[in-house]
């Protein structure tokens, strides 16, 4: 409990800091899942934008380099895991190859066979794609074993 100078508690500190502790592994996620965002867009914007690659060539780089930077935030800040980090990887990428495909398919039919912008499509892509990797990562990846057992 905090507690100000004066002996009072700080309920809405308390408050906080008892929301944050029940809540610390998505709000983790969702900050992990920001910095990925961020790297991604950059990355993306680079090659698709300013280097004029491909969009799917673009994105499938963009994976790549987002993925590994992903499996190695998740798995040390938001699961705290420490199991088979090999077999771990292994269903980490083929979860997001998943992701991959559901993305690659929200791309093509949305900005090649659409039209629609670009960039717009691509975030509202990424947001759909970080609530399917938290599910993928949570329930089959990192899962917690029970110690019931």
């Amino acid at each position: 409990m905090i507690e100000s100078k004066d002996g009072k508690d700080c309920r809405l500190l308390n408050y906080l800091q008892n929301k944050y502790e029940q809540n610390r592994e998505i709000i983790v996620y969702l900050i992990c899942g920001f910095l990925t965002f961020v790297l991604s867009m950059v990355i993306y914007a680079l090659l698709s934008e300013v280097l004029r690659i491909d969009v799917m060539i673009s994105n499938v780089i963009t994976w790549i380099i987002a993925v590994y930077f992903a499996f190695s935030i998740n798995r040390r800040f938001v699961f705290k895991s420490h199991g088979n980090a090999i077999k771990e990887l292994l269903q980490f990428y083929l979860g997001r190859v998943l992701t991959l495909f559901v993305e690659q398919l929200m791309l093509y039919v949305f900005i090649v066979r659409l039209m629609y912008d670009n960039m717009t499509i691509k975030g509202i892509a990424q947001v759909v794609i970080i609530i399917l990797n938290y599910i993928i990562s949570k329930f089959i990846v990192f899962k917690k074993e029970n110690s019931d057992k």
